[in-house]
């Protein structure tokens, strides 16, 4: 698995004091005055002998205080700028810090993404791959298309995201799985295929359901409505292949109810309903119009 990484600019550099073109001004223009007016000083005072005595060095402070002071000042210019610089580097290394902290919450959101996103592939092919049609049919998924029908919001481009599902096409899952499995409990007299087979187009087409070899069947346009095909498997009976596809279709939504965190996949049980609904099913409003595989 790869993370996303990116190199993180900074407006500045850290630099020692010493390097800075403000400590070189404070220590030597203080210096350089206190010095030029020193000289100069004692110039016009002719103070050219050499003289240790108490008098002396008093008269000396006495005429020099002044560049003294001035060259003392260096001092203070120089803690200042330190203080500045100080203030300098713990600004900038606030800015590494949370340019660092923005990074790793992009790549930790990165990661997670691709984690999801690999957990999920997984899941579908770990159930695809324990169907029950064995080595003459397999049950296909498109998972790309699942997955971004159900996670619409999911993206390495979306920090925002945090798991969250399509909750308008899960209940439209739901609602079509609750009508199949009511119906397929009611008798035969009581039975009406066309909520059923409207119900198994309508999961199919949500779950991207798919089968090779395929049967494709038509249902009868209903009113103004266009044709519509449900994929069956193609080893097996258009009725036994409806109860299979609708089999299929309550397993894959009980497969993504556990992945989202909704574990009553019991209420989706179709098993010992299925050799009735195949029965309900035989005079399906169907036709087979093609076979094939993928």
């Amino acid at each position: 698995m790869s993370m996303r990484t990116a190199a993180v600019s900074y407006p500045e550099k850290h630099r020692p004091l010493a390097s800075t073109w403000l400590f070189w001004v404070a220590l030597t223009v203080p210096l350089l005055l206190g010095a030029t007016l020193g000289v100069l000083i004692s110039i016009s005072t002719n103070s050219n002998e050499l003289c240790f005595k108490p008098d002396c060095v008093e008269r000396f402070f006495y005429i020099f205080k002044f560049p003294i002071a001035i060259a003392g000042l260096s001092l203070p210019l120089i803690a200042m700028v330190a203080a500045i610089h100080r203030s300098n580097e713990a600004s900038l290394q606030i800015k590494i810090s949370s340019s660092q902290y923005e990074e790793a919450i992009k790549n930790n959101r990165f990661g997670n993404y691709l984690k999801h996103r690999e957990s999920f592939d997984k899941l579908i092919d770990g159930h695809c791959s324990a169907t029950h049609y064995g080595e003459k049919c397999k049950i296909i998924v498109r998972k790309q298309e699942l997955y971004s029908s159900l996670f619409p919001d999911s993206g390495p481009s979306n920090l925002d995201w945090s798991g969250e599902y399509s909750a308008e096409r899960f209940e439209l899952g739901e609602m079509c799985a609750k009508l199949i499995i009511h119906l397929s409990q009611t008798s035969k007299e009581n039975f009406d295929a066309e909520p059923v087979i409207e119900s198994i187009y309508a999961m199919q087409k949500l779950l991207q359901i798919n089968y090779s070899p395929f049967k494709a069947v038509e249902i009868e346009p209903l009113g103004e409505n266009p044709a519509r095909n449900i994929v069956l498997p193609g080893q097996s009976s258009i009725q036994n292949g409806l109860a299979l596809a609708a089999l299929d279709c309550l397993s894959m939504l009980a497969i993504i109810r556990s992945y989202i965190g909704k574990n009553n996949s019991d209420e989706l049980s179709l098993s010992s309903h299925l050799s009735s609904l195949s029965r309900h099913l035989e005079d399906a409003p169907v036709k087979l119009v093609m076979e094939g595989k993928l």
